[in-house]
């Protein structure tokens, strides 16, 4: 048994052999009809989760896109705009300004966002145990950077939007008389905006195309809901899991189930999935009735098999 890991004892009420020490599945012995009925069960759940488990990579592949191009036109810009300006209070000085530390703001969103999704799903054990760890660090870093970007919008409105009612002369025009700056400026004040308009389109076009075509919406919204509360673990899926009993050793692991965060005590019931995290048996059955992902990784119990499980725990034993 790994030497980071607790002594988790099996419990005698669960399922016989077991084909690793920490990644196993409680294989019954059941009736050839009754295991197809759960493969069924299964390759029914991994169709009903697919397209929830693609969207964090989508919206992060939307957002690189939508930030890139951002990030390229403003260094850009300022590599070949940028002055030198006495008068501190100089409008051009602080548009300048703005475009420098919005490039330097999204660059770093951006960043941090790809680096928190690889933590979410690396196969480095390592990796994904800090990531547990500083889950709190990682939404106070996250929230910092999204405060930072309300607060320089805010700025950027009065410094850009407004700078036609400046005192100076010609406000806009600056350095070598041109108004490359500000224009940029102006584009990447107006992007936010029009990020936030596109949800309003879509449900505005969305509308107008069901009352055109006769769509029965509410019929859609009744199906949809339906997938919603299908979400969930069967019970099946959920007894196939590994169940242990627990005594703890010098070495801690994972001390406390990250559900209800109290400490594991001495025979208390296990339950094990396929990612190596443990929680009550209680908490996560609760849980993954309503939700079949890890609490703490998001990986989908109902599309690991039994032959992915094996490959994931040789490699753990590489990491």
């Amino acid at each position: 048994m790994d030497g980071n890991m607790p002594t988790i004892l099996i419990d005698d009420l669960s399922s016989p052999t077991q084909t690793h020490p920490m990644i196993q599945t409680a294989i019954a012995d059941v009736d050839p009809e009754h295991r197809s009925r759960d493969n069924d069960l299964w390759n029914t759940n991994t169709q009903l989760y697919e397209n929830d488990e693609n969207s964090p990579y989508t919206v992060i592949v939307a957002s690189s896109l939508l930030s890139i191009p951002q990030i390229v036109v403003a260094a850009v810009t300022l590599l070949y705009k940028w002055q030198h300006y006495e008068d501190s209070s100089s409008l051009c000085l602080r548009i300048q300004l703005w475009v420098l530390v919005h490039c330097i703001r999204v660059t770093l969103s951006l960043s941090f966002e790809w680096v928190v999704y690889w933590a979410q799903n690396t196969q480095f054990q390592r990796v994904r145990d800090y990531h547990d760890r500083h889950t709190n660090l990682l939404k106070n870093i996250r929230f910092t950077l999204s405060l930072m970007e309300l607060y320089w919008a805010l700025m950027g409105n009065i410094w850009i939007f407004f700078s036609a009612g400046s005192s100076e002369t010609d406000a806009h025009r600056c350095g070598d008389g041109s108004t490359t700056l500000h224009s940029v400026g102006f584009w990447l004040l107006i992007v936010p905006y029009v990020c936030a308009l596109v949800p309003f389109l879509y449900c505005l076009i969305s509308y107008g195309i069901v009352r055109l075509t006769g769509w029965d919406l509410d019929e859609y919204i009744e199906q949809r809901m339906s997938v919603k509360l299908e979400r969930g673990a069967t019970q099946e899926m959920i007894n196939q899991l590994t169940l242990r009993i627990f005594a703890p050793t010098s070495l801690a692991y994972d001390p406390s189930c990250c559900i209800c965060l109290c400490d594991f005590e001495l025979n208390e019931k296990i339950r094990l999935l396929p990612c190596d995290h443990h929680f009550h048996s209680d908490c996560v059955d609760e849980w993954l009735s309503l939700n079949a992902t890890c609490p703490t990784c998001r990986i989908n119990i109902s599309r690991t098999t039994l032959s992915q499980q094996k490959k994931i725990a040789s490699h753990r034993q590489h990491v």
